[in-house]
């Protein structure tokens, strides 16, 4: 009952009262052990972690109940639910930049999801698009190439086409980067296209026209 209400809070943006009621329900689920009872634990955990995102972009808080959510799952939840929990769990670890452990869970995330380099679930093509994502943060964008190469056949994924269009251009490959741009920036987020346009036009010596985009990118 007190899961339904938050998830209603939730979803009408009544962050603070969704977080009173999740927190309820994690104190009630934690005195009743079970495997149905924990299952539920674990999903509570993971909306208590989504909610300090959107309300206070706590990343530590985040990565504490990701982490309680894994415990839990590998003590009675569905062992399913494993590999994108790790997932999310890398993705805070990236915004904290503590990149030795969102590349530790990625790939504990592939492993889980038994990975084949033939990529055929949404999760497998998150994982490796993120593990780009935390290559380019980390200036090894040829690692990000190659790993482009592995999932070539998930190019039509905007994610994927933004990664090796700012792997490109962190290696220098403007007339690539531009090529990527041109053909597939149509299905990326506004940001994305604001963050790319001023870093190549900042690669080409055209910076009143970066500064135009980066100015975007702040007011957006």
């Amino acid at each position: 009952r007190l899961m339904i209400t938050g998830n209603n809070y939730a979803s009408n943006g009544m962050y603070f009262e969704a977080m009173k009621a999740y927190k309820e329900a994690e104190a009630e689920l934690a005195l009743t052990p079970g495997d149905e009872n924990t299952a539920a634990l674990v999903s509570v955990k993971e909306c208590i972690a989504q909610l300090h995102l959107y309300i206070y972009s706590n990343h530590d808080a985040v990565i504490s109940k990701f982490t309680e959510a894994i415990e839990e799952c590998k003590r009675g939840g569905n062992k399913a639910r494993l590999p994108m929990l790790y997932t999310n769990l890398a993705t805070a670890y990236m915004f904290t930049k503590y990149t030795d452990s969102a590349r530790f869970c990625l790939r504990e995330s592939i492993r889980l999801s038994k990975t084949t380099f033939v990529l055929n679930n949404t999760v497998e093509t998150i994982n490796f698009t993120l593990l780009m994502a935390l290559n380019n943060l980390e200036g090894k964008y040829d690692k990000s190439l190659l790993l482009g190469e592995r999932i070539k056949n998930q190019i039509y994924e905007p994610n994927v086409t933004y990664r090796l269009a700012e792997s490109h251009l962190g290696i220098g490959n403007l007339v690539e980067a531009r090529a990527y741009y041109d053909k597939y920036s149509k299905d990326w987020s506004k940001i994305k296209e604001y963050v790319f346009l001023s870093d190549y036009y900042s690669k080409t010596g055209e910076f009143e026209k970066a500064l135009e985009y980066e100015l975007l990118e702040i007011r957006f």
